[in-house]
């Protein structure tokens, strides 16, 4: 999205998307900014689901393992812990 009070510099943005064929409408524009605006809570859903299934993956009979970071036995993990008790002491 871009806008300007410069009808000269307006004119030259229109024809340079017409000229590419990269038209951004105003509702598009307003949608990619309301994305920006709730990424974080679409990472956070976006994180809690991958955690849900990774344990529930782990956890099945017919699954030989599970690489996942948020698992307890990701070596990851393992190190992790053992990097922030020494950090912390």
């Amino acid at each position: 999205m871009f806008s300007s009070r410069n009808a000269s510099v307006m004119a030259q943005v229109r024809d340079w998307r017409q000229e590419r064929r990269c038209h951004s409408g105003l509702l598009r524009g307003l949608a990619g900014s309301s994305r920006a605006r709730n990424l974080d809570v679409r990472f956070e859903r976006m994180c809690a689901s991958a955690q849900v299934l990774a344990q529930r993956l782990a956890g099945h009979r017919k699954v030989k393992g599970v690489r996942y970071p948020g698992l307890p036995d990701h070596p990851r993990t393992l190190w992790r812990s053992a990097r922030c008790a020494v950090s912390a002491a």
